[in-house]
């Protein structure tokens, strides 16, 4: 089977709209698709809009921005139906806190030699969830980078303690997650102290642990689903696409599809798992 469980739209710092990366998924084989922008829910209803008549599953999903110590992890939401008010409300409010970072951002990036504004920030973001991808791809479009990548590196990678952390701790965001019915799922999870975050993650609610990706290989997988198996963690597949340089979702996940069996079941979806 074919599947994606973390992807980005136009709602965040994707680069397509929700209807046509439906269009791109179904062209693709893909059977179930998560579209998760940051902090933000609203690509579902524009793409179950788009879903209709064809041999496509959308789970409503979102990738919410956390903190743990000095930096930021990311969780994946999943849910069943509509999101829970109090989760729709939570996520409103990191939207809202969004733009004062972003306002912190660009005043420490004027202060490394790298001017921009607001505005410019604007004009490539369609969504209501500002991002440090919007940033990096002014930086480039201005030739203060050579890529997107490059930004991160130079610039926007928390090492340089010029992006402000997420609002909420990864504990009570697992939390809101957990008690309101969702699925959380650690996204890309770094190496560093990987086994003893997972302990305690597990503990505060956590469900998954995304494990097939498209960076991801060999010893590394092996060694993410040798700790989901140990931590009773789903082992999920997503690619983190956001549809950069106009790549269009086409890349097909490689994973045993008994692996996602058991994540799908919550959905009343593992009969696609065959």
């Amino acid at each position: 089977m074919k599947l994606d469980l973390h992807v980005h739209s136009t709602l965040s710092d994707g680069v397509f709209p929700p209807p046509e990366i439906v269009d791109m998924a179904c062209s693709a084989g893909l059977r179930v698709l998560a579209i998760t922008d940051h902090d933000s829910i609203a690509s579902f209803d524009l793409a179950r809009a788009a879903v209709r008549g064809r041999d496509l599953t959308l789970i409503p999903g979102s990738e919410i921005s956390a903190a743990w110590d000095d930096e930021e992890l990311h969780i994946l939401a999943y849910f069943r139906d509509a999101v829970p008010a109090d989760v729709a409300t939570f996520l409103a409010g990191a939207r809202a806190r969004r733009e004062t970072r972003l306002a912190i951002i660009l005043r420490r990036l004027r202060d490394r030699g790298v001017p921009l504004d607001l505005d410019d920030i604007r004009q490539v973001a369609t969504g209501d969830s500002l991002s440090r991808a919007h940033v990096a791809r002014v930086m480039v479009s201005r030739g203060h980078a050579s890529s997107i990548d490059d930004a991160f590196e130079r610039h926007l990678h928390w090492k340089h303690g010029i992006v402000p952390l997420a609002h909420a701790s990864v504990e009570d965001v697992i939390r809101l997650v957990s008690s309101n019915g969702g699925v959380a799922v650690w996204a890309h999870p770094p190496a560093k102290e990987l086994e003893a975050r997972l302990d305690r993650m597990v503990g505060w609610g956590l469900k998954g642990i995304e494990t097939f990706r498209r960076r991801t290989h060999g010893v590394r997988t092996a060694r993410l689903v040798e700790l989901g198996d140990s931590h009773g963690l789903y082992t999920t597949a997503g690619s983190d696409w956001h549809g950069h340089g106009g790549e269009p979702l086409t890349e097909t996940l490689a994973f045993p599809p008994y692996r996602l069996r058991p994540f799908l079941r919550e959905f009343g979806l593992d009969h696609l798992a065959a």
